[in-house]
């Protein structure tokens, strides 16, 4: 399973597994912001927003890796 994390104008790929790591209060806030927004059966695919509800970058940007690539020279 892969989930994209995008912040400003940058965009990641992130696949599982992976952790989270946070306060109680925070996890349960981040949970609680998910099950809201995929509420509706109708949610298949799409961009969850925590709050606050910003929408940075350009829609459908492929992500950049986490580490500049080295190159072999």
């Amino acid at each position: 399973m892969k989930i994209i994390i995008r912040q400003g104008k940058t965009s990641r790929w992130l696949e599982w597994p992976f952790n989270l790591v946070g306060s109680r209060a925070d996890l349960r806030q981040l949970a609680e912001m998910i099950l809201e927004q995929t509420r509706d059966e109708n949610f298949s695919y799409g961009t969850l927003y925590i709050q606050p509800r910003y929408i940075f970058g350009e829609p459908n940007t492929a992500p950049s890796p986490w580490e500049p690539e080295l190159s072999n020279n």
